[in-house]
This record gives C-alpha cells, structure tokens and sequence, in this order.
C-alpha cells in the first residue's frame, strides 16, 4: 500500500473540514425541512380555526343569512386566509376568492390540499356543512404557501453562499491552530536534523513544564539521544585506548624488522619472511594511524586550525608523495589547472585537506588498471574551488555508491582489489563537511570513478 505524501495536518485538517461540513448540511436542512413542516402544519390549523369561525355562524340560524348575503368581505378575510361558501352545486355564494387562484377546483370533504397555480402554491380545506341531505353548503378556506415557500427557497440560496465560505474559514482556521498546535513536532524534527548533520550527541531538545503529549516525546527523544551518546563515547573511547596500545608493540615489531633485514646476513627465505612481517606491520600502523586520527576528529571539541592554503601547491606535494606507488602500478597522474591571477587559496586545515586529498588520490591509484591515468582538476568557480579527481579504474556499482562513505565499508568487487582499511572515504567526508563544503561520486563499472570535492 502506498503512503500519503500528505502532512498530517493537512491530513487532519482535510478529515477536520469533511466531517464538519456534513455535520453543517445535516443541521441546515434538519432546520429546514423542520421550518418546512412547520410552516405547513400552522397553515393547515389556520385554515380549519378559520372554516370553524364561518361554520358556527352557519349553525346560528340568527346569523345564517347574514353570513349567507348579507356579510362584508371582512367576515371572510383573516390571517391571509380567505374563506368562500359554495352551494351544493359547486356556485359560489359568498366569501373572498384570492387573486389568481384557479377556476373549478374540485371539493374534498375535511381534507388539506396543495394546489399549484402558474404564479402561487396554495393550501385549501373544505369542510362539506349539511343541514339536510338537500341543502349542503361547501365551506372553502385558502391560504397561500408562496411566501412560505418564496422563505425556504432563500433559505437554500443562503445556504449555498454561506456553506463554502464556512468551510473555507473553518478550514483556515483549524489549519492554522493545527499547525501552531504541531509546532512542538517540527522543533522536534529540525534537532533531530541538526543532530543528525553535526553528529554532536551532546545536544538536547528543549523540554516545557507542560506535561502534555509532546513533552514527554520530547523527554523519551532526549533520553534515546543520552544512551546513544554514551554508547558511542565507550566505544570511540575504545578505540583510542586500544590504537594507544597496539602503537608501541606495533613500532617495536617495526624496529626490529628494519635491524634484522639492515644489519644482519639472512638467508633468502628468512629475509622473504621478515619482510613480510615488515609489510604487515606497516599496514597494521597505518590502521592504527588512521584510527587514531578519526578518534581525535569525532571529539565534539575538535576545531579545524584554518589557515590560508594553496591548493596547487598542496596537490602538488601530494602527488610526489604518491608518485612511486602510482609509477608500482604503471599510473600517470595528471595535474591541471587553468593559472589566474589569483592563486587557488582557501581558508583550511592544511593537514587534514592534504589527508582529504592524499586518500582521494590514493584510492584512485588502488582501484586504478595497470597503466591507466588518474586526473586531478582544479577549477575556481566564482563562489568556490573545485577539485576533481578522476579515474579509468574498475569503477563502482550504483547500489554501493551511498554506502562508501561508511566506516569499514568495502564493496566486494570494486574495493577489494587494492589495499585499504575502508576509512579513507569516512575521513574524507567528515573532511569536507567540517570545512563546509560538499562532495558527488559518480561511477561507472569498468570505466571508472570521479570524485568532486567543491570548497
């Protein structure tokens, strides 16, 4: 199942907004459809209150005829209800008819009815009054549902206008408290970046007296930070105490090594089998150099001593360093650069730039083919220094390009063929990083490796 690229509070405020909207249409047209029978019913009591006022003068014999001819208009027009009487023959008698009601509507005895006309809606009642079998007289009272009508239909208009402007404010709004309310998350997450990007163990996320949920995600974060800040001091303290150790018995070896191939006569299989002993022990010093060098830089107190340096000079030095072991394998290394006016100097740690460099370059000649080239490029760009280091080498498979910077990583095929720790590419990231700048890989097996470190 694929994640939401959404926030969460996008998310909430989404899910917010939906179930608040429905809620808002139901209680509309609940009043709606209330104010709807309503209205209807007090029409339809108006319409018998006012047909009973009319049938008690028709039960009083004293005032039957008067009702009958005699009555003025006003006798049958009362809460805009109007009431006429009609005779068994559906001819009317007397009474009010309202404008535009239609002609020759039928009688129903004792029963509310809508009848529509081109231009209203109209509520009738008849009410059938029998004195005898042979004289009935229909009492009609009407009233007009228009305005009644005409309100609900601008309610729905209002309705319309108002419900996505009431969304929309109430979406606004409960985005914005949701995001004042998640704010204590994004604190949470830029320290986890920042701690992440400084690999400082030693720093903390503000906690509140609140007590509330974030508080104590806040305190469990922290908590997780400190065990994992003290497992990672035992262990670089581990490895210093035990490069400390293992250097003493290591250039004891090494000086022994020397006198006895130097100073004593040796057959050739004893002499083949101290200089191997030599060639380990180097190796082993190297190991133990480089350890120490990374347990000094992972103190949190380790400053770079920046200075100006030039970096052609440096590469320079570099190279002839580096010239034997490249001419073992039959590599050329190259050295280009555009001369300007101004030479190639940089604010830096002149020692750790020319590490940075010298493991760059070896790792170039290591995994390089017998008789290829290793180019070294320097280009000033108007905001930075760029050095490139290219090679024809076996190159590295793309899944592995992430994972080279890691400490003790070798990638079976494209590392393995040259001599390493695994730490060259660790030292010359956390290099770059605390100098500010930045390094890209790219590789193609079989036709090499660039490397570009831009300061």
């Amino acid at each position: 199942m694929k994640s939401s690229k959404l926030s969460i509070k996008f998310r909430i405020t989404f899910w917010y907004t939906l179930v608040f909207s429905l809620i808002l249409a139901l209680v509309f047209f609940y009043i709606y459809f209330l104010s709807k029978s309503y209205s209807v019913h007090d029409l339809q009591e108006e319409l018998k209150d006012e047909s009973a006022d009319i049938l008690e003068n028709l039960y009083d014999k004293s005032s039957r005829n008067d009702i009958l001819y005699n009555a003025d208009w006003t006798k049958f027009y009362d809460d805009n209800v109007s009431i006429s009487l009609y005779d068994k023959n559906s001819s009317f008698i007397n009474g009010v008819l309202p404008e535009h009601f239609p002609d020759k509507v039928p009688f129903i005895n004792n029963k509310v009815r809508q009848i529509k006309s081109d231009k209203n809606i109209w509520l009738v009642y008849d009410y059938c009054y029998e004195e005898s079998p042979e004289d009935s007289i229909w009492v009609r009272s009407i009233a007009s549902y228009g305005h009644w009508s005409r309100i609900l239909y601008n309610m729905l208009w209002i309705f319309a206008v108002l419900f996505p402007i009431t969304v929309f404010i109430s979406a606004f709004v409960g985005y914005h408290i949701l995001k004042k309310a998640l704010q204590p998350i994004y604190t949470i997450s830029d320290m986890a970046k920042e701690i992440s990007f400084s690999v400082n163990l030693s720093k903390r996320i503000e906690t509140s007296n609140t007590h509330d949920e974030f508080s104590y995600l806040a305190d469990a974060f922290n908590s997780m930070i400190a065990k994992l800040e003290k497992s990672f001091e035992k262990e670089k303290q581990f490895t210093s105490d035990a490069a400390h150790e293992l250097r003493t018995p290591i250039s004891v070896i090494q000086s022994h090594c020397e006198y006895c191939l130097d100073e004593l006569k040796l057959t050739d299989s004893v002499r083949e089998e101290i200089e191997i002993i030599y060639k380990k022990t180097t190796y082993i010093g190297q190991l133990i150099s480089q350890l120490l060098t990374i347990s000094r830089t992972d103190k949190h107190s380790f400053k770079p001593q920046k200075e100006e340096v030039d970096l052609t000079l440096l590469i320079e030095s570099v190279i002839e360093e580096l010239q034997q072991k490249a001419a073992y394998k039959n590599i050329s290394l190259l050295f280009e650069y555009i001369p300007q006016n101004e030479s190639y100097i940089i604010q830096g740690d002149t020692m750790l730039l020319m590490r940075m460099i010298y493991n760059l370059i070896e790792n170039a000649i290591n995994y390089g083919i017998n008789g290829g080239c290793v180019w070294i490029n320097l280009i000033k760009n108007q905001e930075n220094t760029d050095i490139i280091i290219k090679d024809n080498g076996i190159g590295i498979e793309k899944e592995h390009l992430d994972k080279i910077w890691n400490r003790f990583y070798r990638v079976d095929k494209s590392r393995s063929a040259g001599e390493g720790f695994g730490l060259g590419l660790s030292m010359v990231r956390f290099i770059v990083d605390i100098h500010g700048g930045s390094i890209a890989v790219k590789s193609k097996p079989g036709y090499g490796t660039t490397f570009t470190v831009s300061l």
